[in-house]
């Protein structure tokens, strides 16, 4: 019993004693500690919920019954789908992985599952970077649970309490020795090595080693029999061994899959990925006995699974959707956890407080609420208003318990309670000039995080005086302040479109990728200090809740670091900061690296280029003043990443580069390239410095010898007219690579676009193509090369799968066609729509509902379906909701390409719109299928709902669905319409005599030096693959200096049999280069074109205005678009009706001039500039 010594009578401390006690000990925890331990806060911050919180786990009631309902009753629903896999799907920040924890697993024991009695485990995991050994380790913890049984001592007197409390110690011994015996026998029947005397390191050793062989018998797979077996016969044998054979069924597994989008990401194993997702869909399909799967998933993350098989139909079926917290819901969420913990520390509370708020006061539950709200309005993504206010409240609690106990000091009978002053009293509570334009939750994330990061801060400074570093104190603190930034941004990255995604980093990654640390020492003895001081200053960041370990169920600490929410990346301003610097130095990086440019040793040395430093002003050319200063981040006398980070970017590049169907051969050797790009820049700021001034002083100095010798002033005048010239050419070079940079940016970002974006790469390729055809410098056609190329590339992977959705006021451009239309509304029956479904969650009040539609259309050529469903589903709320799938499909297509769904922002926001109206929902059911029609106008086609949509003007708008062909996917000429042909007999490598440029095709056999038997020596042949090569002649695309050429695969005695088989055809519009001839396929070359096609020979190609032709030896004819104006003309198409009054109102659409176009002046003016056809764009550049 705990005593208060030294008073007359020793008295036993009250629970309130006992909780200040530890608090002032510095025990402020929301994890226990131990077996029956009180927290001493009861929100965990960031971090989300986990099991032994769920006491605390609240407002969220309806949804815990819902989701358990979900999760239960599905087996008695439809058979027919009804399936053991659940997935939990929302935003980032709408509590997926709480919800999934706090209240569905923490009470897995009172959910009624029918046919099954057993006792529940769990297998937690996220994928990281090893999916496989993630879902080992996750199998190995249920296993352990029960192996550690074996390994209590039956002879201790300290034995676990309440196990056997009717037995004497004898029997109880007894009893754990035949436990033992009985797992250790169920562990041999398996094969698990378990000798008698082996230690539990032993066995945890042997049981993995087993796992590993069971679970994934060839590298990179998972045996999905091994995993259903482990459940139905070794977990039931263990179980049974464990029970002593008194159990009320037979156990029942849960695999939990927590952050599942990190399946998705660059840094996690792609075999693992494949597997992982190929066993959740077996558990969907084949739903084995006594084994269930939760992954909890971002929503923003959904449309990744078009990419595999029968994940559509996974999801669509399986999917629990999580809303936003509000209402009497938050209220909850704030007050009732610090009730509860405080009536368990039995804290004294104000009498006269509402008991249904108590501790709070009313004015702060006021406030509290106020403050959520306006965070909802204020912040860019709106679900993060929930973790900035779990951020919130632990700080609020501290600063109230520490008040309460001054006061208690003073008076033993002071209440504890939460008041505005204690939220007034949290930093960042109250704004300053320079934050005020913050929302209050987000100053307080803000301040908490600079005061940890300052500390962090110390310990670094502290590390780098011991290590000796020469210097003065702010020289090592800016030391510090590099190693750590760098290693938090090794936890983190801004993906294409600016969305905060979360890595797993080690200590180790971390400091090979800070330049500071490398500085400061790559010995054993300096590793070592580094990495225990690294350790120590993440440990400021743990103790705050802002970084996690990853598990380790080994026993160990983890060395694996994560940041613990998305929110703190998005809302602290320093950290995105950082991440911003790091993004744009990517970028910078590896654009310079795959320039097609010469080397400074090329440039040529004579006396004016020396005299001038003609290699320093190159330099400065091709690295302008914006892109010196980002590059001093990695080649600065105080870089901050090291040369082994800039390797990785430029390997993950070519890695891009290659998926696209580049060869990357720049970037072959990315030390050599590094180093290259070192020198440009070191060269580049000496001219900045003082190379220019010495230009100007030369030009003074030459100048004045003309008044003194005519002969050298006319020499003067021409140098100083040479450098004048040499200086016009170098701007306009550095202004190409900007635009470059910014092409790289816009046109290859998978990301949502929105209309800022489109209309910034509108002016790019406008300018662009302006500027190919007027310059005539050599070095600025080699960039715009390059940049023509990124943007044809981009065009085809962003804009060719994307679905579009417009209200028109009336008929679109392009022929109209009637089109073979199915519906069905609610109660008449599921249409067999195809598998083209991209699901647009539309939450809303279920009260409104009226009617639910499916419509299926199809083009008259059976070329084009189209599919618009709206679904009922249960809500959250016990209500009905409403779910969104559309789609549209291209069939007859020889590429994979031919699905298209909604990628714009705005595409999502207007399908939600037209939901969420219940007048358009009632006009849709109501439609007549026969005034449903089918346009195409050149490269784009459509459906064409008519008069549903919004009004615009006092008239209803027609709904327009329309996607691009012909970029990402050929559009099939029909037969008799002129098409290939286009070149006349004579021209390409052997043009028959019908006129077909491609009939025979020369055959390109690769072999390098002939080995020492000679020249039939197969030592010698090379070992790329042979190719072979069709020219087809000269061809005028935006200007006339282009070749068309057509690759395909050599014939093989597997899959490129003849010229029928579908073998792998690359068409290349090249540039002509007459000194070096046609290039060869991978040898890394700039080309204005380049398509992959997987199909019969191609016998003829040739280009006509915007459309690349080509013919197959089956007589099918394709075409392709290729030309800028067509493109540009689209995106203008994409957002003509964005600005509309009645959309605009409906949605609150609001636009923001994207980064990259902020840095050009130019850009920035055209893109802000108002325009009726573009939606309205704000410049936060001064922002």
């Amino acid at each position: 019993m705990n005593v208060i010594p030294g008073a007359a009578t020793d008295l036993p401390e009250t629970h309130a004693e006992i909780f200040i006690r530890r608090w002032l000990a510095g025990d402020k925890s929301c994890f226990a500690k131990g077996a029956g331990i009180l927290i001493t806060t009861p929100y965990p911050g960031l971090r989300s919920f986990r099991r032994d919180l769920a006491r605390y786990f609240c407002g969220r009631e309806t949804q815990k019954r819902d989701l358990k309902k979900f999760f239960a009753n599905r087996e008695t629903e439809n058979t027919a789908t009804s399936g053991r896999m659940t997935f939990v799907v929302g935003g980032s920040g709408s509590g997926k992985s709480s919800l999934t924890r706090a209240g569905l697993i923490a009470e897995l024991d009172s959910i009624p599952i029918k046919g099954q009695w057993g006792a529940w485990y769990v297998a937690e995991m996220r994928p990281a970077k090893d999916p496989i050994g993630q879902l080992q380790q996750a199998l190995w913890s249920v296993l352990r649970s029960i192996i550690d049984l074996a390994y209590v001592d039956p002879d201790t007197e300290d034995m676990p309490k309440g196990d056997f409390p009717e037995r004497s110690t004898a029997e109880k011994s007894a009893s754990i020795r035949g436990a033992t015996d009985r797992i250790r026998g169920a562990a041999r029947e398996f094969g698990i090595e378990w000798p008698d005397d082996a230690t539990q390191h032993d066995v945890e050793t042997a049981t993995l080693r087993w796992l590993d062989r069971e679970i994934s018998p060839t590298k990179g797979t998972i045996s999905t029999r091994s995993v259903f077996d482990f459940v139905s016969e070794v977990l039931a044998t263990f179980d049974e061994a464990a029970s002593y054979g008194e159990r009320s069924g037979r156990p029942l597994l849960l695999l939990h899959i927590d952050q599942f989008e990190e399946i998705f990401r660059k840094e996690c194993d792609a075999d693992g990925r494949k597997a992982l997702i190929g066993l959740l869909r077996d558990i969907y399909e084949y739903k084995p006995a006594c084994l269930f799967a939760v992954a909890t998933m971002r929503s923003e993350e959904l449309h990744r699974f078009s990419e595999y098989a029968g994940m559509a139909e996974v999801i669509n079926s399986s999917m629990y959707l999580v809303d936003l917290v509000t209402g009497d819901d938050i209220e909850a969420a704030i007050v009732e956890p610090a009730g509860r913990l405080a009536k368990l520390w039995e804290l004294p509370l104000d009498a006269a407080t509402e008991a249904r708020i108590a501790p709070y006061t009313a004015e702060s539950v006021k406030e509290l609420k106020e403050a959520y709200r306006e965070a909802g309005e204020a912040l860019q993504h709106k679900a993060d208003k929930l973790p900035l206010l779990q951020h919130f409240l632990p700080l609020v609690w501290e600063h109230a318990v520490d008040d309460w106990i001054a006061r208690r000091a003073k008076n033993k009978d002071a209440q504890f309670e939460i008041d505005t002053q204690h939220l007034a009293s949290v930093p960042g509570w109250t704004p300053t000039a320079a934050n005020e334009q913050v929302c209050r939750l987000g100053r307080c994330l803000n301040a908490a995080a600079d005061r940890v990061f300052a500390e962090a801060e110390d310990v670094m400074t502290a590390m780098a005086k011991e290590q000796g570093f020469k210097g003065g104190q702010n020289d090592l603190r800016l030391e510090a302040e590099g190693i750590l930034s760098v290693s938090l941004c090794c936890l983190a990255q801004l993906d294409d479109g600016g969305q905060a995604v979360r890595k797993f980093v080690s200590v180790d990654e971390m400091l090979a990728t800070s330049a500071g640390a490398v500085r400061l020492g790559t010995s054993k003895a300096a590793k070592g200090l580094l990495r225990s001081y690294l350790r120590d200053a993440l440990q400021k960041f743990e103790d705050a809740g802002l970084v996690e370990l990853l598990p380790s169920e080994s026993g160990e600490r983890s060395d694996i670091y994560n940041v613990t929410h998305e929110s703190l990346i998005r809302n602290w301003a320093a950290y995105k900061q950082h991440l911003e610097l790091q993004k744009r130095l990517e970028q910078r990086l590896a654009q310079l690296a795959i320039q097609e440019l010469p080397a400074i040793d090329n440039i040529e040395s004579g006396l004016l280029h020396r005299l001038f430093h003609r290699n320093w002003e190159a330099a400065s050319t091709l690295i302008p003043s914006e892109s010196q200063a980002t590059l001093r981040l990695l080649f600065g006398p105080d870089s901050r990443y090291s040369d082994a980070w800039a390797k990785d970017v430029l390997v993950e590049k070519k890695k891009q580069l290659v998926s696209i169907g580049d060869t990357g051969q720049a970037l072959v050797e990315p030390d050599k390239r590094i180093r290259w790009i070192g020198d440009l820049w070191r060269d580049a700021v000496k001219w900045r410095e003082w190379g220019s001034k010495w230009v100007n002083q030369l030009q003074t100095l030459v100048m004045w010898g003309v008044s003194a010798i005519a002969v050298l002033a006319m020499v003067a005048l021409g140098a100083s007219l040479w450098a004048n010239n040499e200086r016009v050419r170098a701007d306009g070079l550095a202004v190409q690579l900007n635009r470059a940079l910014a092409v790289n940016d816009f046109a290859n970002s998978t990301a949502p676009r929105n209309g800022a974006d489109d209309r910034a790469l509108k002016w790019l390729i406008d300018t662009v193509k302006a500027d190919y055809q007027s310059t005539h410098d050599e070095q600025q056609k080699s960039v715009l090369r390059k940049t023509i190329g990124l943007i044809d590339t981009g065009a085809r992977a962003v804009y060719g799968a994307d679905l579009m959705v417009s209200f028109e006021p009336g008929l679109p451009k392009g022929e109209i066609q009637n089109v073979d239309c199915k519906k069905a509304t609610e109660n008449s029956g599921a249409l067999d729509a195809s598998k083209i479904a991209f699901k647009v969650p539309s939450p809303f009040d279920g009260n409104l509902i009226s009617t639910v539609t499916k419509l299926e259309c199809a083009s008259k050529d059976g070329n084009w379906v189209f599919r618009l469903d709206v679904s009922e589903s249960p809500s959250n709320n016990m209500t009905t909701r409403l779910d969104t799938y559309v789609g549209l499909r291209r069939l007859n297509t020889p590429t994979q390409f031919g699905v298209r769904g909604p990628r714009s922002t705005e595409s999502g926001e207007k399908i939600n719109l037209l939901v969420q109206d219940r007048e358009i929902r009632t006009r849709l059911a109501d439609v007549n299928i026969q005034d449903v029609k089918f346009v195409q106008a050149g490269a784009v086609v459509g459906f064409l709902i008519p008069n549903i949509g919004p009004e615009h003007a006092g008239k209803r708008t027609n709904v327009y669905l329309w996607t691009t062909t012909g970029l990402s996917d050929p559009i099939q000429v029909p037969t008799g319409m002129a098409g290939a042909g286009l070149l006349t007999a004579g021209q390409g490598n052997d043009a028959a005599k019908d006129g077909r440029a491609c009939r025979s095709y020369k055959v390109n056999l690769f072999r390098a030096t002939a080995g020492k038997g000679g020249p039939d020596d197969v030592r010698g042949l090379d070992t790329r693959p042979t190719y072979r090569t069709c020219d087809a002649g000269p061809v005028d695309l935006d200007t006339n200096d282009k070749q068309l050429v057509v690759y395909r695969a050599g014939y093989d005695n597997k899959k490129c049999l003849d010229d029928l088989s579908d073998c792998q055809n690359t068409i290349e519009v090249q540039y002509r280069d007459a000194a070096n001839g046609l290039a060869e396929p991978d040898d890394g070359h700039t080309a204005r074109t380049r398509i992959v096609y997987i199909g019969p020979k191609i016998i003829d190609a040739g280009v006509q205005g915007d459309w690349l032709w080509l013919e197959d030896v089956k007589l099918r004819k394709w075409r392709y678009l290729v030309g800028t104006q067509p493109l540009s003309d689209i995106l203008e198409m994409r957002w003509q009706n964005a600005s509309g009054a009645s959309l605009q109102g409906a949605a609150g659409f609001k636009y923001r001039l994207p980064q990259t176009c902020k840095d050009i002046a130019e850009c920035r003016a055209f893109v802000s500039k108002p325009d009726k056809g573009w939606p309205g764009v704000e410049d936060e550049s001064n922002e």
